[in-house]
């Protein structure tokens, strides 16, 4: 298993075994929207020469997962009502990419909804923001950062991150901004303060 969090928190992504059926022989990189370029964690998962042939030949396609929390933050140095303390009942959302599998999926929803329960969902809902991650300022934008940081290589083909604060709101933070992002040295120095 590969990890990032230390022995208490493990990655999803197996490299010794196919992430479709299992089996151990033939491995190969597969690039989840068939760029080879594009080389984050998010796009490669490791399948059986049997598997890769398969997902060659199947439409590409996307799927939106949504889950909700609530949790109050604040936003010192704003000059407006956002400096004060209040609440919000968020709204998580994650679009993902791929071929799909041999059970005619792109994922399996139950799966995904528990990697952001666990992940996110545990750690944030009913919390104060500003505690859990020991910062002054939490925006919705900076927020999609950190469950960035946390979602890249467990969520197989993430191609968006979308956080809404409310009904007439929404950030989104796009796959093609995930590499500048992990390019930048300062971003790459910081760890997230979700499980740490």
């Amino acid at each position: 298993m590969v990890s990032d969090y230390g022995a208490d928190h493990t990655s999803d992504i197996e490299l010794d075994k196919c992430s479709e059926c299992g089996s151990t022989s033939l491995l190969l990189i597969h690039h989840i929207d068939g760029n080879r370029s594009n080389s984050l964690l998010t796009n490669q998962e490791v399948l059986c020469k049997s598997c890769h042939t398969y997902k060659q030949y199947q439409p590409y396609e996307k799927i939106e997962v949504w889950v909700n929390f609530s949790a109050a933050h604040l936003i010192e140095g704003h000059e407006g009502k956002c400096s004060q303390l209040h609440g919000h009942n968020w709204r998580l959302g994650v679009v993902l990419g791929g071929r799909l599998n041999q059970l005619n999926m792109v994922q399996d929803y139950g799966i995904v909804k528990e990697v952001l329960k666990r992940d996110i969902i545990d750690v944030v809902d009913h919390k104060y923001l500003n505690e859990v991650f020991k910062e002054n300022v939490i925006t919705t934008e900076w927020l999609l950062i950190q469950f960035f940081r946390v979602l890249n290589g467990r969520l197989k083909g993430l191609k968006e991150i979308r956080l809404s604060e409310g009904a007439s709101t929404m950030a989104t933070l796009e796959d093609r901004h995930f590499q500048e992002m992990l390019g930048d040295s300062t971003f790459k120095k910081a760890k997230t303060k979700l499980r740490d």
